[in-house]
């Protein structure tokens, strides 16, 4: 399985502790700020708000106090008193003086105590001439610029459009008109001093405002009329009059709070500050509201701002950290990864590795002792290497030994069992019983001794790599049917079904026939000999894939053959043992089944030498399938060997009364489930 190197996960590790709190800083630290400045926006809105409402207020509180004094002028109590005409182109004169030193007001009237103008200024505050002569005289209709006045000695109107003024200054009128009653000395009231405000000074403090704060806030500064929600002050003179489009109910939030902050999602998100302006008592409040206007994406611009910085401050962190990190994990793993290399190529056979110490840490400590133990493993391996030697040398030995003894004691076996046979042959019935059955044990156990001898010569002769392989082309079928009439005196007496499936009787197989009829010959006595009743099954089916690890990947199909009984089977843990030399799963003297446990080894090195291997399974109880795989054409098969209808299998060998095969059949070795 594919794992991190130690190289990547420190650069992992390191980026994690890094960045993460990094990160997590810098998002608090953003989310923080970008809080403070949101809340600073919102809040400089309220403050132009409530800044500029007061600068509105402070106009009217020194309009008001300037129209107080006036009243109070001896000279204008004087002239209306006495109705003293003469005194009126003075006093108009001073009117004009001062229009050029209150440039604030459109019109300043004199009226009697019959509401008829006395005195009127007769030009502008620039100076240009108005037609306000024809006024003089005329008396003004009742207002409350007269009863108010009266009542509570001052007046101050809303927004309101003037036809006097509309006609004398031949605008719209916009203004708002401050009175406040004359008395004389006994205290009553001889007349009024009117002030028609020039509502263009109202929409200038807006404007001042407005600049003021441009580089902070770019918004939108207009003045409200609570009762009509209508604009009475705004840069654009034709909305004067037209209602604001807002979906809140902004005067019940003026009385709850006469300044604050209000977001609105209609007819765009936009934010506004409001601040309604004071009255000129206490208590009292001018149905006037002053509104400052901001989209919210010019709120949230700072904020923005503040993102792209932190952003590009986080990236640039992030890449400072990245070499920083690569560097040191580099100084970290490098040294590391030199041991795992150098333990590696120990792995691969190298013991020559020898890794520098360049530190005296505890990685260099870990060097010093992998030099140590590599040193200690060079010592063990040339100790092994000359111990497997002398080993190998033993086995060579005991192997040498045991094939010349097997060879020396072949030929007086073959002369025993010569001799035996030709006794029993040649004396047929004349012999007495006794000696006739001493004659049949003598040859009985001959045949074992010689098919024990043959099995160890094959067996040392695979080991040397001696043994050949004799490629043939021969049918199959006729081997299997062959290997079945072999079998079958070792079933007699039993209630056994021997019954065979073949996908393809036509198939022909090029490899050394001979061993692969050892091999089937093998398990078929090895099946037998562990079978007390139920069936031996055979078959084979070609296959593209051999189903075992290790195949060589040959141009051909491969064919599987199997040789399944109901025996007393094998249990799952001894599964690995039956293939070895001389073992057996019953081991002790006084084993139920006999052999050497040479046939299944034998078999197994047989099929690997074929290009195969043997497969099992095996179920205690229920018994076991052989399966050998080999290729149909075996890797040193010539295009043509011969035919095998020319060479038919030899004839089925005799078989003893205790069911073992004839001496021709010695090459099937000794088989057994775990023999």
């Amino acid at each position: 399985m594919k794992t991190l190197s130690i190289y990547n996960k420190l650069i992992i590790y390191f980026l994690l502790v890094s960045l993460l709190p990094l990160i997590g800083l810098g998002y608090l630290s953003y989310h923080q700020l970008n809080g403070v400045i949101r809340e600073n926006s919102l809040r400089l809105l309220s403050l132009i708000a409530v800044e500029t409402a007061y600068k509105i207020e402070e106009m009217i509180r020194s309009r008001r106090a300037e129209i107080q004094a006036w009243s109070r002028l001896p000279m204008f109590i004087e002239a209306l008193d006495k109705k003293a005409a003469a005194k009126r182109p003075e006093i108009n004169a001073i009117f004009d003086q001062w229009m050029a030193y209150y440039p604030m007001y459109s019109l300043l009237l004199l009226v009697d105590a019959d509401h008829r103008v006395f005195a009127v200024n007769s030009v502008t505050a620039q100076g240009q001439p108005l037609s306000t002569g024809n006024l003089i005289g005329n008396q003004i209709s009742e207002g409350p610029w007269f009863s108010e006045a009266a009542q509570t000695g001052f007046y101050m109107s809303g927004f309101r459009h003037s036809s006097l003024l509309s006609h004398i200054m031949g605008n719209q009128g916009n203004s708002m008109s401050l009175s406040m009653p004359i008395r004389d000395a006994a205290d009553n009231i001889c007349g009024y001093f009117i002030a028609y405000l020039n509502w263009n000074y109202v929409q200038d403090i807006l404007d001042v405002a407005q600049a003021a704060h441009a580089q902070d806030l770019a918004g939108l500064l207009f003045m409200l009329d609570l009762d009509s929600n209508r604009f009475i002050a705004h840069r654009n003179p034709k909305l004067y009059g037209e209602p604001y489009p807002l979906r809140v109910d902004l005067k019940s939030t003026v009385e709850r709070n006469p300044a604050g902050i209000l977001n609105v999602d209609w007819p765009e998100p936009k934010t506004i500050g409001y601040a309604q302006v004071s009255g000129m008592r206490a208590g009292e409040s001018q149905p006037w509201v002053v509104v400052v206007e901001a989209p919210d994406e010019v709120i949230y611009r700072q904020a923005k701002f503040l993102r792209v910085l932190f952003m590009t401050l986080t990236i640039l962190a992030v890449l400072a950290i990245i070499i920083i990190v690569y560097f040191i994990s580099r100084r970290f793993s490098d040294p590391l990864l030199q041991l795992v290399n150098g333990a590696q190529a120990i792995a691969a056979g190298n013991m020559n590795v020898e890794m520098p110490v360049k530190s005296v840490d505890e990685i260099g400590i870990l060097a010093n002792t992998f030099n140590q133990m590599s040193d200690a493993l060079r010592e063990r391996d040339e100790e092994l290497r000359r111990t497997n030697q002398q080993l190998e040398e033993a086995n060579r030995l005991k192997s040498e030994f045991l094939a010349n003894v097997s060879h020396e004691l072949r030929t007086p076996m073959n002369s025993i069992l010569g001799f035996t046979t030709l006794v029993l042959q040649r004396t047929g019935d004349s012999l007495p019983e006794q000696q006739r059955n001493n004659l049949i044990k003598v040859r009985k156990n001959t045949l074992q001794l010689l098919k024990l001898l043959n099995s160890i010569l094959d067996l040392s002769k695979i080991e040397a790599g001696s043994m050949d392989v004799a490629v043939e082309e021969f049918s199959l079928a006729s081997l299997m049917d062959g290997c079945h009439h072999t079998i079958l005196p070792l079933l007699e007496g039993r209630p056994i079904e021997l019954s065979a499936a073949a996908s393809d009787r036509s198939l022909v197989l090029y490899t050394d026939r001979n061993k692969l009829q050892q091999i089937i010959i093998n398990l078929l006595g090895n099946a037998a000999k562990f079978t007390e009743k139920g069936y031996l099954r055979t078959g084979y089916v070609v296959v593209n894939d051999p189903g075992f690890s290790g195949a060589e990947k040959g141009p051909g199909p491969w064919v599987r053959i199997w040789v399944e009984d109901s025996g007393i089977g094998v249990h799952e843990k001894d599964l690995e043992n039956i293939f070895n030399e001389f073992r057996q799963v019953d081991g002790s003297p006084s084993r139920k089944y006999g052999g050497t446990g040479l046939g299944l080894s034998i078999s197994k090195k047989l099929a690997k030498l074929l290009g195969g291997d043997i497969l099992v399974k095996s179920e205690l109880g229920f018994g076991s399938t052989f399966t050998v795989v080999i290729p149909v054409r075996h890797e040193m098969a010539q295009p043509l060997v011969r035919n095998e209808y020319e060479h038919p299998l030899p004839p089925a060998r005799a078989v003893e009364d205790n069911g073992t095969p004839e001496p021709a059949a010695a090459a099937s070795g000794s088989g057994g489930e775990s023999d």
